[in-house]
């Protein structure tokens, strides 16, 4: 006599919801000795390898006929969402030589950034040059696998010492006393800021 075979059950996580950047796999269980396949689609219903970017996808787990069960199978939707990039401040810190400076940055992210500077009453400045720390926000839009972040830091500027070069040196000799006349540059770093 035939022994008729049994329905094919598979159980698993209706949603798999991942963050960018971790590896995950379509847990599951299943009844008989059928063979097993998981295939992964897009959101256009396109297959697709194993999706590991942003966006809503879902994959089929299908079971073929085995000796005692039918075939089966499953559908599991999957949500990678978007995860913070990280932003390094390279460099932050700067002489003082009349030229504005900004900020040096990396970050992992290629959304757009746009960078505030404000000196120390709050006022906001386009091209910090003067001597100071001036306050920084840093915002970089969402883009790709990455979501909108913010940077909050700071921006200084040092004074230097002033170098002086003293040039013409003449001794003249009066009764018992010596005069001594001279000029001299008054140079900062490499630029005449005054001449006497």
């Amino acid at each position: 006599f035939a022994i008729d075979k049994a329905n094919q059950e598979i159980t698993a996580i209706e949603e798999v919801t991942v963050v960018y950047g971790n590896d995950y796999e379509i847990e599951y269980t299943k009844l008989g000795d059928g063979n097993v396949t998981i295939t992964y689609y897009n959101s256009k219903d396109e297959e697709i390898s194993k999706p590991v970017n942003v966006g809503n996808y879902y994959a089929v787990i299908s079971v073929e006929e085995g000796t005692y069960h039918y075939a089966g199978s499953k559908e599991v939707s999957i949500t990678i969402t978007a995860i913070s990039p990280t932003i390094e401040i390279t460099n932050n810190i700067f002489d003082y030589d009349a030229e504005a400076h900004y900020i040096e940055y990396t970050s992992i992210s290629t959304g757009l950034v746009t960078v505030v500077y404000k000196d120390v009453l709050g006022v906001e400045v386009v091209s910090p040059t003067k001597v100071g720390t001036y306050t920084v926000t840093l915002t970089q839009e969402a883009a790709g696998n990455y979501t909108e972040s913010t940077v909050n830091t700071t921006l200084t500027i040092n004074a230097i010492k002033p170098v002086i070069n003293i040039t013409n040196i003449t001794f003249v000799l009066q009764k018992n006393y010596i005069f001594i006349t001279y000029s001299f540059n008054f140079i900062q770093n490499k630029k005449t800021l005054a001449l006497c």
